[in-house]
């Protein structure tokens, strides 16, 4: 039985997370969306009940996930009701990442991720769906700034957009100026036609990047150009571009909160359902 490194997200790290799916709607169009198919409960938890689960959790830090969970009608209570207690992390398109919307929204958050995968703006736009202007960004992450909430950027590496070494670099350079802390890297999960390997980029002398990271790990951490840069490799269990483990070690349990308020032991897809 062939046992997942460690550090991977299988082998049992980030075990203090909590993931929690607030909705199913969202106004993007990412077509490897793996969500887009996903489990969708009828139900709909009040806000208060998904904030007692959350305090009630042993996980310290909790993840905003979706969908869009800036979409949430009641995020800005859930935020207030938790922030106290727990350090609270969200993943949004941007689509409502602006300086006002941190300050009367998300106050009290520890970090916000923002899933931008060029840094064209106008070309992010044709594979999101989603249309952000640079002045706008630069204010939201000025006043995130103020607040003490570390901004992340959250990049798919993708087939003609960030697909090699080169644009890696322009896309850090960027990100630096826009005043982001840290990106993050990421393979596409599940999609063929655009996946790029991030070991094909000329950094893997630097930061151990393979082609099995199921043994090797998947996710390195460095710094380029004064920028905190991690990178998340896909292993065979999650797109078909790597090879399969063979007989693979029984997952680390994954628990997620839904908005129906019930826990479940991963991301519910209809495969699974």
């Amino acid at each position: 039985m062939s046992v997942p490194n460690p550090n991977n997200f299988c082998g049992g790290a980030f075990d203090d997370w909590l993931e929690v799916m607030l909705t199913s709607e969202c106004n993007g169009k990412c077509d490897w969306c793996i969500e887009r198919d996903g489990f969708k409960p009828e139900l709909k938890a009040p806000w208060e009940t998904l904030a007692t689960l959350i305090l009630k959790d042993r996980a310290s830090k909790v993840i905003f996930l979706g969908g869009e969970p800036t979409l949430y009608p009641d995020l800005k209570a859930l935020v207030r009701a938790t922030c106290d207690e727990k350090e609270l992390y969200i993943t949004t398109n941007g689509s409502r990442f602006n300086a006002q919307f941190v300050a009367e929204v998300l106050d009290g958050v520890t970090g916000i991720n923002v899933s931008i995968h060029d840094w064209q703006l106008d070309r992010n736009a044709k594979i999101t769906g989603i249309v952000l202007d640079q002045d706008t960004l630069e204010l939201a992450v000025v006043e995130c700034r103020r607040r003490g909430i570390r901004v992340r950027l959250n990049c798919n590496v993708i087939r003609q957009h960030v697909y090699d070494g080169v644009a890696i670099l322009r896309y850090i350079r960027w990100a630096k100026q826009t005043g982001v802390w840290s990106i993050r890297f990421a393979e596409l999960k599940n999609d063929v036609d655009r996946f790029r390997s991030l070991a094909g980029m000329g950094l893997d002398a630097r930061f151990g990047l393979n082609e099995d990271p199921y043994i090797e790990g998947c996710n390195k951490q460095g710094m380029i150009e004064g920028v905190s840069v991690n990178f998340r490799q896909m292993c065979g269990l999650q797109t078909t571009m790597r090879p399969k483990p063979v007989s693979p070690h029984a997952p680390h349990d994954k628990r997620v909160l839904y908005y129906d308020g019930q826990f479940y032991d991963g991301w519910q897809t209809s495969q699974r359902m």
